[in-house]
């Protein structure tokens, strides 16, 4: 009905894949919200990309953990385009995404994000996008504190070249 490009955001295949199909090509390009270099979501989801000319968001999550520092963060995303390569997906149809942490659970996480976007600038020629759910930095933080650690933490991103925030 929107005359947008549609986000599909569900751990669902066959529900992205419906998605896919549905979407009206003329209003952009459809972005799958997400994928992670998790075997069984990326041979589900980048597939599905490269079929349908979609973006897809790659999220730097591997295994079990999180990601510690920027040089694991960016090592998860070379894998994601590495994979995103066998598939058929150009690089500029990826946004990478770091994984924000709160500030409450670990202070030293925002500033490896922020080194972390910095690096994935230099992963790619043209430079990759990258995106963050940025509202998440501040989780767990007293309410009236939130909007200023968001706004402060946007800046920081966006002078590494942060390409869009959630």
């Amino acid at each position: 009905v929107a005359h947008v490009p549609l986000s599909l955001d569900t751990t669902n295949p066959d529900a992205i894949e419906a998605g896919l199909k549905a979407h009206n090509n003329e209003y952009g390009k459809p972005l799958i919200n997400s994928t992670s270099a998790e075997e069984e979501r990326i041979n589900a989801f980048m597939p599905l990309a490269a079929k349908y000319g979609a973006m897809i968001i790659g999220l730097t999550l591997s295994g079990s953990s999180l990601p510690q520092d920027a040089n694991e963060r960016c090592a998860i995303a070379v894998d994601i385009l590495t994979k995103a390569a066998e598939c058929g997906v150009p690089p500029e149809d990826i946004y990478l995404d770091p994984i924000t942490l709160p500030v409450s659970v670990d202070q030293k996480q925002p500033m490896e994000l922020v080194k972390a976007v910095k690096m994935m600038q230099d992963l790619n020629d043209p430079p990759m996008k990258t995106v963050v759910g940025l509202s998440n930095v501040s989780n767990g933080s007293p309410a009236h504190l939130r909007s200023l650690i968001n706004r402060t933490f946007l800046i920081m991103l966006m002078t590494e070249g942060l390409t869009a925030a959630i």
